[in-house]
């Protein structure tokens, strides 16, 4: 059967190819004919597919191009909610009303009282005024914070500001201790003046008084300059309170 059936193709061979041909031509003809029926029903389609009833749908706004000369233009109070609740904002932003105070003090020096409350003093250098004050006293705009022998801590409504005072050199070296019927006996000599002192405890020498004295050292203290440990041979080292 399939013998006979490519015997029948090969001898009808041109007949296939040209009824293939002819099939193929119609195809193409009904397609471009059909075209014209075609885009009409798409037109029909569009006009019963829209909204009834007068309906107008708004196309959105243009793209603003100058943005930033748009946002310029708005009063910037109107983004004052957006910055309040925005965690990441610094602190000092977020605190409009609050203005950091110009710092124009320097600490001139700490000084002791009887009880050894410290005090400070300070200075302005824009307007010459001086101040006195301890803990909790205010100076100027700011508040005092602490108090030490070595860094004054203020403060406004804003930030901290660290004073470092002014120290008070040690003038004296220790230059001999000797023993005596009711303990021992310093020799200081002034650094500057090269005077000689020979001082007890309890002694007082140009405003320094002499706390305690044994065999290897001295402590002398002044209300404004605090506590030092004098050794023999010029050494010196100021305690901290």
């Amino acid at each position: 059967m399939s013998n006979k059936l490519l015997v029948w193709i090969k001898e009808n061979y041109e007949k296939l190819v040209l009824g293939l041909l002819l099939v193929i031509l119609i195809i193409t003809a009904v397609r471009l004919f059909s075209g014209v029926d075609r885009n009409k029903a798409i037109e029909d389609f569009k006009i019963k597919i829209q909204p009834t009833g007068g309906t107008t749908l708004n196309p959105p706004p243009p793209y603003e191009p100058n943005f930033g000369t748009y946002l310029i233009k708005k009063d910037f109070s109107q983004y004052q909610p957006l910055i309040d609740k925005n965690m990441f904002f610094p602190t000092d932003v977020k605190k409009s009303g609050s203005a950091t105070s110009q710092m124009n003090l320097g600490c001139t020096g700490v000084v002791s009282d009887a009880e050894g409350i410290l005090t400070a003093t300070f200075g302005n250098s824009q307007t010459g005024n001086t101040y006195k004050a301890k803990v909790g006293d205010k100076v100027e705009n700011f508040t005092v914070v602490s108090i030490t022998r070595d860094v004054v801590i203020l403060s406004d409504e804003v930030k901290q500001y660290r004073l470092i005072p002014s120290i008070v050199i040690m003038p004296f070296k220790l230059t001999g201790i000797m023993p005596i019927e009711k303990g021992f006996q310093a020799m200081l000599q002034n650094d500057s003046t090269k005077k000689t002192y020979f001082a007890n405890a309890g002694d007082e020498v140009e405003g320094w008084k002499i706390l305690s004295i044994d065999e290897n050292k001295v402590i002398i203290s002044r209300s404004d300059s605090g506590k030092y440990e004098l050794k023999s041979g010029g050494e010196s080292q100021r305690i901290k309170e």
